[in-house]
């Protein structure tokens, strides 16, 4: 059938990228559908916010204004993942001189929708915190229409042969309900949640070997259906095929791994096996099994580095592969270093380079342990470090890069930069301090003259955050037999690791506009304007990790799925 009006006089076009997760057909065989390139690839670069708009013109140039615009694409908590030129944050549609503002506008000021139109968002919890609803609400102004999105994940989970397990559509009785309405006034949440009651949520002194769960009776419901997923937020252990058809509001499991974080849900089913009520995910953590005790690490060697300007501290690794042990180091100023002391950001290496580190100070360091199951060892023994009281000769005022912000603004707009005692003066702009400075080490690395860190100068492709970081996950990388970053040869080094969310902050040049790269194409050449990982995990969100957005310099969080990876060696 031809593109056109549908029964209700309404014309709807479908979009859909062609990556993992996509939209897999709907039912309105009226509407007009297109997918589109959403990955930096062999294949070619994704599409451009300005190119998928364009694309909608030329639709409503040919056939008419746009009734309901569907859209089937990745998302996470407060952003869009059109593709890996297009991730929509409320920080980007809410900046007049950004890309994606002026082309969210453009769908209402060139009447490509129609008066009235809606927005049907089918993404991934894109609206399940304020930040999201606040970049809905922003879309609803800009776009004129009135937006549908989801505050928790869309769609069901189903196999597919080709593409593994994934978030899909598979018949008219799909959990594809739209929670949140939001127009330019404001969000609504219109769901009606099965209510979960045990294990409470966050619970965290659950006993693996035996847990009751239990929710809520729903009028009219016939049947219930479980569902259970593991640390990664993403593989189901209880799905459709094998925690549907319950009868009653309890279900027991057992043999849960210890110390490990899970997420369950319950649907409430009708007779005809439509969804009448689902809840929201809540989670709970196993208890730890502390049965075997995790060895004490004990600092090997501890001392200042004048080329460096840090304290390199080195330790040997305790447990085993298995195990998956991560380092937490302690320090201070006194030598009554505890847990509760300041701490560096975990490593999963045996060595650690403290920088800004100041001339004349004694620094005092421990070590702890720490299982991927959670169990932690006993802190080390006290190592002191001294810094010289000449150390100051040969070590910039900060280790910090400038970012290559130039231009000032005052609350609105972009202004001449003020000058002294001028209002907004003080902002970015009126400062450069410690200007970027690299050297091409001329064997594939780069030295950052300004933090003494060494840089990967290509980069190693696109890979999930568990290979690239070498952590161990049942799907992403079982046994943690891939380690992208600590298994790189490179400059005849071999202690390379991803590196922290600040460190590849570090690289970005905020002089050069969207849509990037944001960094020196001259020593990092052929950098992808799309998102490069951190090994920093979201502490609000386990299962989702730091990035930085090289179009635009943008830096945020998502599932540990797919990015670019660029190694790291040296000090954090």
């Amino acid at each position: 059938m031809n593109p056109g009006p549908d029964s209700d006089g309404k014309f709807e076009v479908v979009s859909a990228g062609d990556e993992e997760g996509s939209q897999r057909g709907t039912y309105n065989t009226n509407a007009y559908y297109f997918s589109y390139d959403a990955l930096n690839d062999s294949i070619g670069s994704a599409v451009t916010l300005t190119q998928w708009v364009d694309y909608l013109k030329a639709v409503r140039d040919h056939y008419q204004p746009i009734d309901r615009l569907t859209i089937f694409t990745h998302g996470n908590y407060g952003l869009i993942h059109l593709s890996d030129n297009a991730v929509l944050t409320y920080k980007t549609v809410s900046n007049p001189d950004h890309e994606h503002y002026k082309q969210l506008k453009r769908l209402k000021d060139e009447g490509i929708l129609a008066p009235g139109s809606h927005i049907l968002l089918f993404s991934c919890l894109v609206a399940g915190d304020d930040d999201g609803k606040k970049l809905v609400q922003k879309i609803a102004e800009l776009t004129g229409a009135y937006i549908h999105a989801n505050s928790e994940y869309t769609g069901n989970m189903v196999s597919d042969s080709d593409l593994g397990t994934l978030y899909t559509m598979d018949g008219p009785g799909a959990d594809w309900d739209l929670n949140i309405e939001c127009d330019s006034s404001g969000c609504d949440d219109k769901a009606t949640y099965v209510m979960l009651e045990s294990p409470s949520k966050g619970e965290t002194d659950v006993d693996p070997d035996y847990i009751n769960f239990g929710w809520k009776p729903v009028d009219g419901a016939s049947s219930y259906c479980f569902n259970l997923k593991g640390t990664n937020a993403v593989t189901l252990i209880w799905d459709d095929t094998n925690g549907c058809g319950l009868s009653a509001e309890t279900f027991q499991a057992a043999s849960l791994d210890p110390g490990k974080a899970y997420h369950w849900s319950i649907r409430a089913m009708d007779a005809s096996g439509k969804v009448l009520q689902a809840s929201e995910w809540w989670s709970f953590t196993t208890i730890a099994d502390t049965s075997e005790e995790l060895p004490t690490p004990n600092i090997l060697s501890a001392q200042y580095i004048p080329n460096k300007c840090w304290n390199y501290i080195t330790w040997n690794a305790v447990g085993t592969p298995d195990d998956g042990v991560y380092y937490k180091m302690y320090w201070g100023t006194s030598s009554d270093v505890t847990d509760s002391s300041e701490l560096a950001a975990p490593t999963t290496t045996t060595d650690y380079g403290h920088t800004g580190v100041l001339p004349g100070w004694t620094y005092y360091y421990r070590i702890m342990g720490v299982a991927a199951d959670g169990r932690e060892s006993v802190l080390s023994d006290v190592v002191p470090v001294s810094v010289p009281a000449d150390a100051a000769q040969n070590c910039p005022l900060s280790s910090l890069p400038d970012t290559g912000q130039t231009i000032c603004y005052d609350n609105s707009t972009s202004i001449p930069c003020p000058q002294p005692g001028e209002p907004f003066f003080g902002q970015d702009g009126n400062y450069s301090i410690n200007p970027p400075a690299y050297t091409d080490n001329g064997d594939g690395t780069v030295t950052d003259n300004v933090t003494g860190l060494m840089w990967q100068q290509g980069d190693n492709g696109y890979t999930n955050w568990y290979q690239a970081s070498g952590t161990a996950d049942a799907t992403y990388n079982p046994n943690g037999a891939v380690d992208v970053c600590g298994d790189l040869t490179l400059g005849n080094y071999t202690d390379w690791r991803l590196p922290g969310k600040k460190e590849l902050v570090g690289l970005v040049d905020y002089s050069r506009p969207y849509p990037g790269p944001t960094i020196n194409t001259t020593v990092f050449p052929n950098t992808k304007s799309s998102v490069y990982c951190s090994s920093s995990t979201y502490a609000g969100y386990p299962d989702s990790a730091w990035y930085v957005h090289f179009g635009d310099g943008y830096v945020g969080y998502y599932l540990k799925y797919y990015n670019y990876v660029r190694c790291v060696r040296g000090g954090q």
